[in-house]
């Protein structure tokens, strides 16, 4: 059989999966990786740790496969990274991650000097973007700065580099960093220079399905593949997860429950519903995905089982027990989720986490619904905020590990009355989705839309449907939810 070698690079773990001519998935396979978090809000990674993983992956797959069989390489990863490399493809530094603020000093200057910045990028802009970032290197480690050949914008363009020694970046990824011309797809360089930086430091962009170059001898050797095997420059991750969750019609939306998590639409116009909203184009680059990121999902739950679990390291089963012993609404515990501040529902990286209406006889099994009930109504209210009154004329499709929790699942379709389906195998359905592009490249499909309806539509799903008798328990909680971040955001 033929194969698609992909690559989903996110913030806890590297998936790889082979994608059969089929859309069969082989050979799958996780690797955890390393995040530096700080006190003082800085989120880093060694970019490093990417291609180990990559390669130990790849490495494992040829006792069962022939490289040769592998016709394109293509892959996914988190988006609105600042990576500065040198011209050999070393990090200069570490690579500051998409939730680090560190920048947002240096995102106020530029957006007093350019008023008109949202209008052309089609998004919300703050320190979190790679704009402000290479701002903030060039004033505070100029060393760093001066030796930066590229700054390369996603993990999965790091990969990339190694893989083909040529920097490249796509415009789904393009559209985060604050300094891509949304309906142009190129970078606005008038911006970055009159800002004192140099534009040449950015990579090119190419479409998700462009081919950017074939394996190199050196990284053959490394990771196994047959040299000049064909590298796609691919997408990030929240175009390929989009496709993967069978996302592509207009008004179709999706939750993303990793460690952190989205709220997404298909629209066909720059919506303006709010501050916050990420606008990407979609791997077919003719409409827009609206993104409504949040700091606090999956985190907040395996805090929680970190914090009230009984079995153990990790135990997910127990926990998952102890919030299904509890009825909805958790004896009225409430749950505010902001445990690393939030970007959405709310805009504030200072926020925190709270607790309200504990009593003693509230017990850890209550405290734990508490918290999925919680992150599901931070989800809700960012799902009527992003898609307006039509929040709930079509089904919400649940992806990512926090699907494994049917408990979750249940209670998100309960909170937000919606019904659910959580497609089958949904951990790997950004490899999935981003093997897209590899179709069409080698022509096995002939567009986007044609995967989507052979691979796409007719996938295995779990469907959860919302439970009418706990709906005015939910309805009266969440407006006490709604009500309590103002109440004590200055606290």
């Amino acid at each position: 059989m033929e194969y698609i070698a992909t690559f989903d690079i996110g913030t806890s773990s590297i998936k790889g999966v082979l994608v059969g001519k089929d859309g069969s998935l082989h050979c799958t396979e996780t690797r955890p990786i390393r995040t530096d978090y700080r006190e003082d809000g800085r989120v880093e990674q060694d970019p490093g740790q990417w291609w180990d993983q990559v390669c130990h992956i790849a490495v494992s797959w040829w006792e069962h496969v022939n490289s040769q069989n592998v016709k394109a390489i293509v892959m996914s990863g988190q988006m609105q990274d600042c990576i500065p490399i040198d011209a050999d493809g070393r990090p200069v530094r570490p690579a500051i991650l998409y939730a680090d603020n560190r920048a947002e000093e240096q995102a106020a200057h530029i957006a007093h000097d350019i008023p008109d910045l949202s209008m052309k990028t089609g998004n919300h802009f703050d320190g979190t973007m790679v704009f402000p970032k290479m701002k903030w290197l060039k004033e505070h480690e100029r060393e760093s700065y001066e030796r930066t050949e590229t700054i390369c914008v996603s993990a999965k363009d790091y990969v990339v580099f190694q893989l083909i020694q040529k920097a490249v970046a796509d415009p789904v990824t393009g559209a985060t960093t604050g300094m891509m011309d949304l309906r142009g797809k190129e970078w606005a360089s008038e911006w970055v220079e009159e800002q004192g930086l140099d534009a040449q430091k950015l990579p090119p962009l190419s479409a998700p399905c462009t081919m950017v170059g074939g394996v190199v001898e050196k990284s053959a050797k490394q990771s196994g593949f047959a040299g000049g095997t064909p590298v796609l420059c691919g997408a990030g991750d929240a175009g390929a997860t989009t496709m993967g969750a069978g996302v592509m019609d207009h008004g179709d939306k999706y939750v993303y429950l990793g460690s952190t998590g989205w709220v997404a639409y298909v629209t066909e116009k720059i919506t303006e519903q709010a501050d916050g909203i990420f606008h990407l184009t979609d791997l077919s680059q003719e409409q827009y995905i609206a993104i409504a990121p949040m700091l606090n999902v999956g985190n907040a739950h395996l805090w929680a089982v970190d914090l009230f679990g009984n079995g153990g390291d990790k135990d997910y089963i127990g926990f998952e027990n102890a919030v299904q012993s509890t009825d909805p609404g958790a004896s009225d515990v409430l749950f505010l989720p902001y445990l690393k501040g939030e970007r959405f529902p709310i805009q504030d990286m200072s926020a925190s986490g709270a607790f309200m209406n504990m009593k003693e006889t509230t017990t850890k099994a209550h405290l734990s619904r508490a918290v999925l009930e919680g992150v599901s109504m931070s989800i809700r209210q960012t799902i009527e905020t992003l898609v307006g009154d039509g929040a709930r004329r079509t089904p919400l499709t649940l992806i990512g590990g926090g699907t494994q929790s049917e408990a979750w699942c249940q209670i998100l379709a309960d909170m937000c009355r919606n019904v659910v389906r959580v497609p089958e195998h949904p951990e790997y359905l950004p490899s999935l989705g981003v093997a897209a592009a590899g179709f069409v490249h080698l022509q096995w499909v002939s567009d986007y839309q044609a995967f989507h309806q052979q691979f796409m539509q007719h996938q295995p799903m779990k469907t959860y449907y919302p439970d009418a008798d706990v709906k005015a328990t939910y309805e009266d909680l969440y407006t006490k939810f709604k009500a309590l971040y103002p109440l004590i955001k200055d606290w």
